[in-house]
């Protein structure tokens, strides 16, 4: 999408195994009582220090008291990420648009936690790593899986330079509302650092009573209206998951309106996926040919497949990330 010549760093694509819990449900697997979760304050302290990003424009991918986890006491910031790794599938009739960095927080958790929602993550070379409890540039939470993970800003400048073509982050429930189009800047002068030009930001759902709809509404409208600046090929992208989502916040969510539910891991992982190829100028997942439109709509067959999502949900806790499977909802 940037008009730089100057090709990008791309490394070769093998393929990269991505362990299925499905194998582990009937020895590994637990009951679980997780309680309903409720969210921890969100903290106002400062965030990273980043390089600021230059000014430029908005590319709309759309038709144009928080929620979360139980905090953790007496728990340690992760000081490394531990993310799946999902290759393009080399028996695909289109090959990998580039690498993607996925970011996000429990809203996102769900393409991890439900066996087989990752591999629909499809036509890109994707690094999955989604958090409880993450915030977006101060420091996170402890959440239902037991860990403290480092905040979005953190993970993007973790990435060694020039080795993602995009960062895509789900993420804000955490955040408080103000200070939000900050955190958004923060952002994006992370992903100019490690040589990624490409940002795309997700809106948020709407909750339900538990966290005031007021604060999504301002992060939303902080997303839509955010302009980071011209040069060094950033380009900024908002993927609308709210508008896409919303007829189908029943069947995709869990009664929280944040979690995904199993149909929904699966729902987002080919909405994000079909983003991705629009944002990189690739065919759509599976196709050969022309630039994948902006996804308004679920198409037919993918809502055929998202009804085999599996409704249980592996969790990995602590810093050995144990697993620990439970039933869904």
């Amino acid at each position: 999408m940037s008009s730089d010549p100057t090709p990008r760093h791309v490394r070769p694509y093998g393929v990269i195994a991505v362990t299925s819990v499905a194998a582990l449900l009937a020895t590994a697997c637990t009951s679980g009582d997780a309680s309903s979760p409720v969210e921890a304050s969100p903290d106002a302290s400062a965030g990273a220090s980043v390089p600021a990003p230059p000014t430029s424009t908005t590319t709309m991918l759309a038709p144009s008291s928080s929620v979360s986890d139980p905090p953790a006491t007496s728990l340690a910031p992760s000081t490394t990420g531990v993310a799946t790794s999902i290759a393009a599938d080399p028996t695909s009739a289109s090959s990998s648009a580039g690498n993607v960095l996925l970011i996000g927080d429990s809203s996102l958790a769900g393409v991890r936690w439900y066996d087989g929602a990752s591999e629909r993550l499809r036509g890109a070379t994707f690094t999955l790593d989604a958090e409880s409890c993450r915030r977006v540039a101060v420091p996170s939470c402890g959440g239902r899986e037991d860990r403290i993970p480092l905040n979005v800003v953190e993970r993007i400048l973790q990435a060694t330079p020039e080795e993602y073509d995009a960062v895509v982050v789900m993420s804000g429930y955490n955040d408080a509302g103000a200070g939000f189009e900050q955190a958004l800047n923060e952002v994006v002068g992370s992903a100019r650092a490690v040589g990624i030009a490409h940002t795309v930001f997700l809106t948020l759902t709407t909750p339900t009573p538990g966290r005031s709809s007021i604060v999504t509404a301002g992060q939303n409208q902080a997303v839509r209206a955010f302009r980071p600046g011209d040069g060094a090929g950033d380009l900024w992208f908002v993927a609308d998951w709210q508008t896409y989502s919303a007829p189908f916040m029943d069947q995709w969510y869990e009664d929280d309106h944040v979690h995904l539910s199993p149909t929904g891991s699966y729902a987002a992982a080919d909405f994000i996926s079909r983003v991705v190829a629009n944002v990189l100028d690739a065919p759509c997942p599976g196709e050969t040919s022309g630039t994948c439109p902006i996804p308004t709509a679920p198409r037919p067959e993918a809502q055929a497949d998202f009804t085999t999502a599996p409704a249980v949900r592996c969790l990995e806790v602590g810093e050995s990330r144990e697993l620990v499977c439970e039933p869904a909802g």
